[in-house]
């Protein structure tokens, strides 16, 4: 398991030393966010950690893809069934997956300065320039526009289910609660490098505020529902940066104390194992010659004895 962990950390590494520009990850975005570089770079740099994916938390507005078509076979004259193009129906895609399109990102507080002539939020959002609301007059065909706030998420590939265990912990601790470990096992039942996900759901909304008709994109909520999500949503990223340094807190104190004891540990080790030179063969002698005869003899009879040298037995050889 630590030579496949190893081979997938190495490749994931030799992405990182490419420019930012072409660097790419499992995220759907398909690059680290600027916000977290540092914190993939940390947890990168530490021992049977690697990220796989990452997103620092953004606010997004989401039209979703149009409805699928699927084929409905329509029976024929003896009531066998016919080619399908003979018979279709529509499915919409929920949540618009298999599809869609992101009208705004971003992974920072909205600036809302300059936000406040009528209609600045509903242009910056990528809706069309109207002051009346619309709605629409069916649910099945429609696709909606969301706005979504989504906190932080990491993916973190470890060696073992200890190393995994810490980032766990350091998470959960930090307000991510919904955090957890996967992928111990393969389908066959032999032993993976664990994965964890660093995650939480409580800071996360999603909002449906428009909808797409005849290729425009349609608001459904007022300016002024939209300015006060803006401004919740700054606030979910006050939070959600807090969350963020506190797990890199928690995560570089109980990697870092392991790290430390096991380092000790490989010195400590390789010190009993380094030869000794002459000089420090000697001293080691003279040192046990003391003891010997230090236990050989009651402390006050030792003392007194003319027959221990002791300051001799004490010194150390200089030469």
């Amino acid at each position: 398991m630590q030579a496949r962990f190893d081979a997938k950390k190495k490749d994931i590494l030799k992405q990182f030393s490419v420019p930012a520009g072409e660097y790419t990850d499992a995220s759907p975005k398909g690059s680290v966010d600027e916000p977290i570089r540092e914190l993939v770079d940390e947890i990168n740099n530490t021992n049977g950690y690697v990220t796989t994916s990452s997103c620092s938390g953004r606010l997004a507005v989401f039209l979703e893809g149009p409805p699928r078509v699927t084929a409905t076979p329509s029976d024929g004259p003896e009531g066998e069934p016919t080619n399908a193009e003979n018979g279709l129906s529509v499915a919409t895609s929920a949540g618009g997956k298999g599809g869609g399109k992101w009208l705004f990102t971003s992974h920072a507080p909205v600036g809302l300065a300059n936000l406040d002539e009528e209609g600045a939020v509903s242009s910056l959002l990528g809706f069309e320039a109207t002051k009346q609301l619309s709605f629409p007059k069916g649910d099945d065909d429609i696709q909606r526009v969301h706005l979504k706030f989504e906190p932080m998420i990491l993916h973190i590939l470890t060696s073992s289910i200890e190393h995994a265990q810490l980032a766990l912990t350091a998470a959960t601790a930090a307000g991510f609660r919904e955090s957890g470990v996967s992928s111990l096992m393969n389908t066959k039942g032999h032993p993976t490098p664990p994965m964890v996900a660093v995650r939480s759901s409580g800071l996360a909304f999603d909002a449906t505020i428009g909808y797409m008709s005849e290729g425009r994109v349609l608001p459904m909520v007022s300016e002024a529902y939209l300015h006060k999500q803006l401004r919740c949503a700054n606030q979910h990223f006050q939070t959600n940066e807090e969350r963020t340094a506190r797990f890199r807190s928690n995560f570089l104190k109980a990697t870092s104390s392991v790290c430390t004891s096991a380092s000790d540990a490989v010195h400590s080790d390789r010190d009993r194992r380094k030869p000794l030179s002459d000089k420090q063969r000697r001293k080691e002698a003279r040192k046990e010659a003391f003891r010997t005869t230090f236990d050989q003899h009651e402390p006050s009879e030792f003392y007194d004895s003319p027959e221990v040298d002791v300051a001799a037995l004490m010194s150390a050889d200089t030469t």
